[in-house]
């Protein structure tokens, strides 16, 4: 058997280290608290944790051009709030 060099050790440290990097990056980057599409003025507007708001049409968003008032209506925030 061959082995891959991760013992209990070394993924505990990985583990640590990866929760470290989440935590800078929640404080630091811009996360999504809550989203929804604004059918009246065409916008997808999201919430974000810091206080701001960002919104945009979804016709300039990669795959939303396309998409019907019902389907941006079902917009969902990832749980890290790093996605929609």
């Amino acid at each position: 058997m061959v082995s891959s060099g991760w013992d209990e050790t070394k993924i505990k440290a990985a583990i640590a280290k990866a929760r470290e990097a989440a935590a800078v990056a929640n404080a630091v980057e811009p996360r999504a608290e809550s989203a929804y599409y604004d059918q009246s003025r065409d916008r997808v507007i999201i919430n974000l944790k810091s206080g701001a708001t960002f919104s945009f049409p979804p016709a300039l968003a990669q795959g939303l051009a396309a998409a019907s008032p019902e389907d941006l209506a079902k917009v969902e925030v990832t749980p890290s709030g790093d996605g929609l």
